[in-house]
């Protein structure tokens, strides 16, 4: 609860400052994930053995898969997967902060698309290229904790957390400017409570949609944690499910606005 609270207000005040202090913060946050990504993935390579981690002893003998095994299997590691592409859709709510929208956020939809895809595919193919290899890393608390041991040949578990946690920051605090801009939208198109529409300072920063947002994440994570600590384990599972049905919601606004 320490650091769910702490990293609340930390993200609370960047975000209140808005303008170019937000973003200027978004940068480097994304520069330095970015070149942790790159580090693991080069460091990596002297380990990497595709035939002997990346593929399983029955991947080897015809018939041992039923098809019906190999679907439980893509839905069971679906949410792990689709972890690498989940909030890029929240890019279109920056189109009040950016003059010409229409031109450049389509371009900035392409280019983190792309970046995602080159990057998501090649920590797939490390990570899973070297010990301990399919069969063991999705049981590891942090699934590129096995590639950076072997890359800094040293395996202190705090450091490890340490690595991972630009990552971890830049995902949550972009969610965080996500709920904020989304419940400011809905309030303004009248769908919830107009109070939560209310633009604050020259930058026109969401304030109470913001405050909200947070009083309710961090009160169901408490809730959860006091009260009903087994949930916490499928939280992940959740919070992805609820991701994939608002991207269809998209889809289908998107086909009804054409």
């Amino acid at each position: 609860p320490l650091y769910w609270i702490s990293f609340y207000a930390i993200s609370l005040v960047i975000q209140m400052k808005g303008g170019r202090t937000f973003w200027r913060f978004n940068a480097v946050i994304a520069i330095i994930t970015l070149l942790l990504i790159v580090m693991y993935c080069l460091a990596s390579l002297p380990n990497v053995n595709f035939a002997k981690f990346a593929i399983s002893d029955s991947d080897h003998e015809p018939g041992t898969r039923h098809l019906g095994r190999m679907f439980e299997e893509i839905f069971h590691f679906f949410p792990l997967v689709s972890w690498f592409y989940v909030g890029v859709e929240s890019m279109t709510l920056s189109c009040d902060d950016i003059p010409q929208a229409n031109r450049r956020v389509p371009w900035m939809m392409v280019c983190s698309m792309l970046t995602l895809l080159v990057t998501s595919t090649s920590i797939v193919l490390t990570s899973c290229s070297q010990a301990p290899g399919t069969t063991m890393l999705p049981f590891a608390d942090l699934p590129l904790s096995p590639g950076y041991a072997h890359a800094f040949n040293y395996a202190s578990p705090r450091f490890l957390a340490i690595l991972a946690m630009p990552g971890t920051f830049s995902t949550s605090f972009g969610f965080m400017f996500a709920y904020g801009r989304q419940l400011k939208a809905m309030a303004r198109s009248g769908l919830l409570p107009g109070y939560l529409g209310q633009a604050w300072g020259a930058e026109g920063v969401p304030l109470t949609a913001l405050l909200t947002g947070s009083i309710i994440g961090c009160s169901v994570l408490l809730f959860l944690w006091l009260l009903v600590p087994k949930a916490i384990d499928r939280l992940f599972g959740l919070c992805m499910l609820s991701s994939c049905t608002v991207y269809v919601a998209i889809f289908a606004s998107f086909i009804i606005a054409r």
